[in-house]
């Protein structure tokens, strides 16, 4: 009884997720970066290829209707990279995550990404523009954004300990042919 109700709702999950959603290709420069520009480990710089990219595109018109990520915290490496993992208490929360809710096309290949930013278990609204570019195979956004930090404490905490802005740096790439296949396959 208890495995049948499990894969009743594992199928009525997968039901949900779109079925032209596609990840971001592993180890093929997908990643994030930040720096902390001051603080009591100064200097603070991190990044992590685990970043994990979704993007969803319009079976009928190709346009892109989703742009999202989702990073674990504590798999960022580099210089005190343990600062954003200590800073979003992940072992409560875990990752840091973006989810799109309007995708906008500026042209030249630009693109802007409205949704909410998750971290500490709080979301704040935020807009993020992205530079695609493409190659033979593969479809890559890069993205250039910051958050505050403090708008996820429910108390604002000294600045010494946390700055009011982490500046971050995202490429997501997809592969082309995967994008093509997702397509194809829904479309019939």
């Amino acid at each position: 009884m208890k495995a049948t109700f499990l894969a009743l709702i594992a199928t009525l999950l997968l039901a949900q997720w779109p079925a032209d959603t596609l990840s971001a290709q592993p180890n093929l420069q997908t990643s994030i970066q930040y720096e902390v520009p001051y603080g009591v480990v100064y200097p603070v710089w991190a990044s992590s290829n685990m970043i994990q990219g979704q993007l969803a595109v319009n079976d009928t018109t190709g346009v892109i209707e989703k742009l999202d990520f989702d990073v674990p915290l504590n798999s960022f490496i580099g210089q005190n990279a343990g600062y954003l993992e200590w800073l979003g208490y992940s072992i409560t929360f875990p990752d840091l995550k973006f989810h799109s809710n309007r995708i906008k096309d500026l042209g030249d290949g630009k693109y802007e990404a409205a949704g909410s930013l998750e971290f500490r278990g709080h979301f704040t609204p935020l807009t993020i523009k992205y530079k695609r570019e493409d190659t033979k195979d593969w479809m890559t956004f890069y993205a250039d954004f910051s958050f505050n930090p403090r708008d996820f404490f429910i108390t604002p905490p000294p600045f010494d300990l946390v700055p009011n802005r982490i500046p971050m740096k995202v490429n997501l790439v997809f592969s082309k042919a995967d994008i093509k296949e997702s397509t194809a396959s829904n479309s019939k």
